[in-house]
């Protein structure tokens, strides 16, 4: 896996439709770093958009546990991306330095894998900052 852009990664998966599924995440298999911290969102109304920021060294994937995220990425060097995630094998990778932002269904429940634990200062809240930092026009 690329680690300087986003992208979706299938988590192998255990079972089948009879007896249901476990989707496995490793750190560095096929999440590229040691997990320091998860956290979930859930109940986020519809009419709210997350995200909203970038950070300088935490690494992440994020996985849609039930409903719909829609995600838009921008890169340090200011390609954009745009996922939309509704299935719980399939993660989407963010780099450092990448601008998110977030869209969820009603129903939706996201779990983030994070490679750092909470800092302050590692958020970067501001998208003209962000752009300048990495000279993007």
């Amino acid at each position: 896996m690329a680690q300087d852009i986003p992208q979706l990664a299938h988590l192998p998966l255990i079972g089948s439709p009879k007896e249901g599924y476990i989707a496995v995440a490793t750190a560095n298999g096929n999440v590229p770093f040691a997990v320091k911290r998860v956290f979930w969102t859930f109940r986020t109304p519809t009419s709210v958009q997350r995200g909203g920021h970038a950070h300088k060294r935490t690494r992440q994937v994020l996985v849609a546990m039930a409903g719909k995220v829609s995600i838009s990425a921008e890169t340090s060097d200011g390609r954009t991306f745009h996922f939309t995630l509704d299935d719980p094998g399939v993660g989407l990778y963010l780099p450092e330095l990448c601008w998110r932002t977030l869209r969820f269904t009603k129903d939706a429940v996201l779990m983030v894998l994070a490679s750092t634990d909470f800092e302050r200062s590692d958020y970067i809240n501001d998208l003209g900052a962000f752009r300048k930092l990495n000279k993007i026009r």
